[in-house]
This record gives structure tokens, C-alpha cells and sequence, in this order.
């Protein structure tokens, strides 16, 4: 792919076009002869802001039609587990993203709390995103399905109900082990926290004098238990048994402990010596043992990230593997059959069932009493003939339809093209799913994360294969070949083209979006061209496409271009002339992101990355950064049909749901159906328009 960025000419470069934009304002119109069109001439007036009458529509509704919300699908590495037993929900806590998120019982994955932030964390109290987390470390859910958090960089302790509203218990964000009460109470290195059958909550702390267990009410008062490790490692995680025991792993020891009031901490099992070898408490090895949880009969189970496993230890201390051969991979399958990538977290349900962060695998898989390893989360659901609501999908970027009314999608992320029929099933239409350039039959061809897709009218799909740099072709009897894109005779563009968006007029001309040098490229025959660059008479002649991305062509053969970088919307007519629609900007060319609805040059956008228009010409945008969809008539009067600025996956009407940077989008001949392809939440969202 190639890593080429545009950049804008330097800021002194506008001072000096600003005299010359001015002085060009006051006449009653600009004449201009195009660079290659020396025959012909453009006479067009100064646009002109009159206030604007925004079109009605009564209704608008949107609704999702495939796809689970999985914003953070791929992203999440499941640190910590907890099971709600009364709601059979299992939450994951990522301390890398500093986010909450959860599977449903249905199996549905859902974010809870915390701004997703890789890496940069933060406090903040708050409902959903807008509250904050610091490397959180350990996760339990109460009986009321309330979540308690170990906020380990923020040393702190948090509430989050299952609403997502996020408060704090305890800790003032001092690193110090105090006792007391709320804000009045300190931690230090806390982590690992759990409900004892008292009520009462449990975690490892621990300073430079060595390691303790503190216990904290639910009304916040923290107190520390006697009793003091001062072992050469401190310890990672904790869990407590049903008889009221303690019991611990000492990663760098590779030994568990065990605590008890009565007699403090004491080594139950491993012999110190690095290894993964079954059998009695002293003989047994451990391999960096990680995560740590006890079944109702008092059996322990460890993950091992150094060996790959998950070990089960009986009360007597006796050591068995449960699951794993040793070998790092993701396969599911029966005890030693199945693999795991340095699996954390653990977590087990009523009916002891365990659950495993697996974190390099970025999944979360579930390990039955039996041994029976499954994948639940985090392997893509991308088979055939699955129901729309069941699918998940990795970055959809394009979408588009086909006469009979099936939807195709480009799963940017899973380098596939999906159908979703009128049925409601989804299916693999063309690809692999393997990261490569091959062509061949649908399901034998590879892509590189294709983003936009289009049909001709005998039945032939065109994609834009962004990493492979080309348009790909397939036909209705499924057969895919590589086309190749403009190269100038000069060398002044190409050979990189990373086309996003295509899209086919009704004589059978192809346009896409040549990403990289900023043009509207034309594939007429055997003849490849650039067709058009963005300038245009006016305020802003001078100003070129910067990374256009989504491309439409209306019934007459007028091309529409959704200019990203310099967030406006652009029209280019059958002779190649660029008209400007709308999108605002200074009196210097510099481009102006906004959302404010309006005519022309009073109308902004945030990034719109994908366009569509209907049969009488009225214009369809998904304004990316801004969350939004836009509707654009052909007199350029902008306004908003669906979205609100805060991301989100909300159905309902136009003006409560809400949307995470839709990219694609596709709109019927009479503009009363839109579909979306939602991107960051990975949906296909449908807008019916009365």
C-alpha cells in the first residue's frame, strides 16, 4: 500500500491567494478556459448563500439489518473476565483500550464503559464513553449485576451499574496503601479484586515493602487484612475459594500461594521450578501462572502464558492439565487438541464452566467441565447462509444492491464481499477471507481490503481493491480478474492508485477514485484516463481533490464525488467539468470540517466518505467523522436526515439514532430507502425515508 500523503500548500501561500480571492468576488462573473479543454469556456456566477428552506420529509427510521455492534471487534484484548450469573453476562475488561465491554447471553458482543483510547488512559466519572479508565486490573459482578473495577493507574475503585454508569467507591488516585473510607482511602499497586460470600470485596495491593490483601465494603470503607508477603515476587492474580481461603499466583515464582487468616500466606502448589509437569503439589511445575479461579467444589483453575495451558488443581493439591497442548495457536477442540496465545483472565459460571481471556488471540473461549474448547467471541462469524443479525462484520466500508434487491458489502477487515439476500441470510460472495491478490473463482480470489463496489447493468460487480491497488471484476457467473489502473504517460500520476470508491455510468464507462494523486479516474474501453481534479470556477478554483473516497454516477451520467479532505461534496458532469455542490471553506481554499446544514457554501461536513444519488438527483452522504447521513437536493441544499454527533449504534428515528463513521452507502431510484454500511460499529443499517 502506498504510504504517500498530501499535504496542503504552506499557510503563506493563502495570504497571497486571499487579495486575489477577494478581488475575484467583486466581479459579476469568472470566466475560465480549462487547462485541457482550450475550446471551451465556463461562465459561471459567484455562488451566492441565500437562507435555506430545507426539503420536508415526514419520517425518517433507521434500523439495523446485519451485523452485531462490534466497534471494537479485533481491538479488544480480554484481560479480565467476570460472570453475572443473574443476567448470564459475561464481562471483559481491556486495560490497553481502557474499556468495559460484555457478551449477552444471546451472544451478542456490546460496549458498557470507558473511552476506547489504546493506550492513553484517564479518569473521569460518566455514563458509557464518556467515563474514563487507567489500565484497569481486574473485574467481579455483584448479585445486583453491578460491576466492580480495580482501576490500577488511577488507584481507585469503580462502580459501574449495568446501565454503564461509572462512579467511584474508593481511592483518591494517590499511590499509598491508607485505610478509610472513599476518597480518604489510598492504594498502590491494587489489582485482581473479588466478592467474598461476606459482601464484602477483596484485592491484591502490595509497595515496595511487599504485598497485602485489602478488603473494601460495599459502602467503600477499605481496611487491610494482616499479614504481609515479602517474597521476592509479588503476586498477579487472586481468587477466593468457596471455604473462605485465599489463593493466589506468583508468575515469577511459578508457585501458587494460598492465604489464610489464621495462618497468613503459605505455598500450596508448584515447585518453583519452571515447568508444566502434572502430579502432587510439590511436584508439580507451573509456567508463569496468570489468571486464577475456584469452582463450587473448591478446584482451582490456572492459565500458564509461559506454557500455553490451562491447569486445573483439586483441593489436596493434586495438578492436571485441563486444556492447551503447549503450542501457541487458536484452535478449538477437546483438553490437549485446542490452543491458546497467552491466555490471561479467567472467569467460571454457575454451571463451572470457564471462561479464558485468550489476549494475543484477542478472543475469549469457553472450556466446559468436559474440556470441550470453543471460541465465543472474537473469531468471525463469516460463513454462509448465517441470519443478518448473527453475522459480524470487520470494517464494512462499501456498499451496494443488486436489482432483485440483495445487498453486497465490502468487509474491509475481512478482505471478503458479502451478500445478504432478501431473505436476511448472509453469505460469502467472493474472496477467501486470506490477505492476497488472486484471482480465480469467487470463493478461490483474494482481496486486500476492497472499500467500494458497484454493479453494471449486465451483471458484472467492480470492486475497489484498496491494498492491491486495482479494480477487480467479477462476473455473474462468479469468475474474478484484476484490472489495472491509470499510469500517466508523463509519470506525473500512478503507478499507485489505491482506489476506494467505483461506480459505473449508463453507457458503461467506470469511475473510481484514484486516492493517492487526488483525481477522478475513467475507464472507457481499453482507455484509462484521468477524468476530472477537483477545481472548479469560483471562490475555490485552485483547489484539487484530496483523497476523494466514495464515487456515484446518476442516471444521465453525472459523477458525484465525495472529496474527503477537503470536506465538501462535488459534481462532475458528462464533459468533465467539476461543479461544486456543497461543503465550506475560507477565502484562502483552506477547507472548513463542520456540520452545520445550509445552501452551498454555508452547509459543512466532517471527512464524508460516501455518497449516493437517486433518480431525480438528490444526493445522499455519509459524513464520516460527524457520524451523520446527509441529504443534498440538486439545488445544494443541505441537511440532516439520520445521526447525532456522539458515535453510537442507536436505531429509532432520524434524530435518535445514532451511527460510528459510516463510510458506504447506497440510495433506491425514488430516495425512500437508503442502506449503510456503518463501519466503526460493524453494521449495515437501513433508513427508510416517508
Amino acid at each position: 500500500m502506498n504510504n504517500n500523503k498530501l499535504k496542503f500548500p504552506h499557510p503563506i501561500l493563502y495570504i497571497l491567494l486571499l487579495a486575489a480571492c477577494f478581488s475575484a468576488c467583486k466581479k459579476e462573473s469568472l470566466v475560465i478556459v480549462r487547462k485541457n479543454d482550450t475550446t471551451k469556456t465556463d461562465t459561471i456566477k459567484p455562488p451566492v448563500t441565500p437562507p435555506v428552506t430545507p426539503p420536508g420529509t415526514s419520517s425518517v427510521m433507521v434500523s439495523t439489518v446485519a451485523g452485531q455492534r462490534n466497534e471494537l471487534f479485533g481491538q479488544i484484548h480480554p484481560t479480565d473476565l467476570a460472570f453475572d450469573a443473574t443476567s448470564n453476562i459475561l464481562y471483559i475488561s481491556d486495560p490497553f483500550s481502557n474499556t468495559l465491554t460484555k457478551i449477552k447471553a444471546d451472544g451478542t458482543f456490546a460496549h458498557v464503559a470507558g473511552k476506547f483510547s489504546m493506550y492513553t488512559g484517564g479518569f473521569a466519572d460518566g455514563t458509557g464513553s464518556n467515563a474514563k479508565f487507567n489500565y484497569q486490573f481486574g473485574i467481579v459482578a455483584d448479585a445486583a449485576g453491578n460491576i466492580f473495577m480495580d482501576d490500577y493507574s488511577n488507584y481507585r475503585i469503580r462502580k459501574i451499574t449495568p446501565a454503564g454508569v461509572v462512579t467511584t467507591l474508593a481511592g483518591n488516585g494517590t499511590a499509598k496503601i491508607t485505610d478509610g473510607t472513599g476518597a480518604n482511602a489510598s492504594f498502590y499497586y491494587s489489582r485482581s479484586i473479588n466478592l467474598g460470600a461476606d459482601g464484602n470485596f477483596y484485592l491484591l495491593d502490595g509497595d515496595e515493602n511487599g504485598a497485602v490483601l485489602r478488603k473494601v465494603t460495599p459502602e467503600g470503607i477499605v481496611t487491610t487484612l494482616p499479614g504481609r508477603f515479602t517474597g521476592s515476587s509479588g503476586f498477579n492474580r487472586m481468587c477466593i475459594s468457596p471455604s473462605g481461603d485465599f489463593y493466589l499466583t506468583c508468575r515469577q515464582e511459578h508457585t501458587i500461594y494460598k492465604y489464610t487468616l489464621a495462618k497468613g500466606f503459605a505455598l500450596f502448589a508448584g515447585s518453583g521450578i519452571k515447568g508444566t509437569a502434572d502430579g502432587s503439589a510439590t511436584t508439580s511445575s507451573f509456567s508463569f501462572p496468570t489468571g486464577i479461579v475456584a469452582d463450587k467444589a473448591g478446584n482451582l483453575y490456572v492459565s500458564e502464558q509461559g506454557s500455553q495451558l490451562i491447569r486445573k488443581i483439586t483441593p489436596a493439591g493434586m495438578v492436571t492439565t485441563l486444556a492447551g497442548n503447549g503450542s501457541i495457536g487458536s484452535d478449538d477442540g477437546v483438553g490437549t487438541n485446542a490452543s491458546f496465545n497467552f491466555p490471561e483472565g479467567l472467569a467460571i459460571d454457575p454451571s463451572n464452566n470457564i471462561y479464558v481471556g485468550d489476549e494475543e488471540n484477542k478472543m475469549v473461549r469457553k472450556i466446559t467441565p468436559a474440556g470441550v474448547v470453543t471460541t465465543i467471541y472474537g473469531k468471525p462469524n463469516t460463513g454462509n447462509n448465517i441470519p443478518a443479525l448473527s453475522a459480524t462484520f470487520n470494517q464494512p466500508t462499501g456498499i451496494t444492491a443488486d436489482a432483485a434487491g440483495n445487498l453486497y458489502v465490502a468487509d474491509a477487515g475481512n478482505n471478503l464481499i458479502r451478500k445478504i439476500s432478501t431473505a436476511g441470510a448472509v453469505s460469502v460472495f467472493a474472496g477467501s477471507g486470506a490477505m492476497g491478490d488472486a484471482d480465480g473463482t469467487a470463493t478461490a480470489a483474494a482481496f486486500n481490503n476492497p472499500t467500494g463496489l458497484t454493479f453494471d447493468a449486465t451483471g458484472n460487480m467492480y470492486v475497489a481493491d484498496y491494498g492491491n491497488n486495482e479494480l477487480r471484476k467479477i462476473t455473474a457467473a462468479g469468475m474474478v480478474s484484476s484490472m489495472p489502473l491509470f499510469v500517466a504517460a508523463n509519470g506525473a500520476s500512478g503507478p499507485e492508485n489505491n482506489p476506494s470508491g467505483v461506480a459505473v455510468g449508463p453507457n458503461g464507462d467506470i469511475f473510481y477514485t484514484n486516492n493517492v494523486w487526488g483525481k477522478i479516474c475513467v475507464i472507457q474501453g481499453p482507455l484509462i484516463s484521468t477524468f476530472a481534479i477537483g477545481t472548479y470556477t469560483g471562490m475555490s478554483y485552485g483547489k484539487f481533490y484530496i483523497k476523494p473516497y466514495g464515487v456515484a454516477v446518476d442516471k444521465d451520467g453525472n459523477v458525484y464525488v465525495a472529496d474527503t479532505y477537503n470536506h465538501r461534496i462535488m459534481k462532475v458532469n458528462k464533459a468533465g467539468r467539476d461543479i461544486f455542490v456543497a461543503g465550506n471553506s475560507s477565502l484562502g481554499n483552506y477547507p472548513l470540517p463542520g456540520n452545520a446544514d445550509g445552501l452551498g457554501l454555508s452547509a459543512s461536513f466532517n471527512h464524508p466518505k460516501g455518497v449516493a444519488v437517486d433518480a431525480v438527483g438528490n444526493m445522499y452522504v455519509a459524513d464520516t467523522d460527524n457520524n451523520l447521513i446527509r441529504k443534498i437536493t440538486p439545488a445544494g441544499a443541505v441537511t440532516t436526515l439520520a445521526g447525532q454527533l456522539t458515535a453510537g449504534g442507536t436505531d429509532g428515528s432520524g434524530a435518535v439514532a445514532t451511527f460510528n463513521n459510516p463510510t458506504g452507502i447506497w440510495a433506491n431510484a425514488t430516495g425512500t430507502v437508503l442502506y449503510v454500511a456503518d463501519t466503526g460499529n460493524g453494521l449495515i443499517r437501513k433508513i427508510t425515508l416517508k
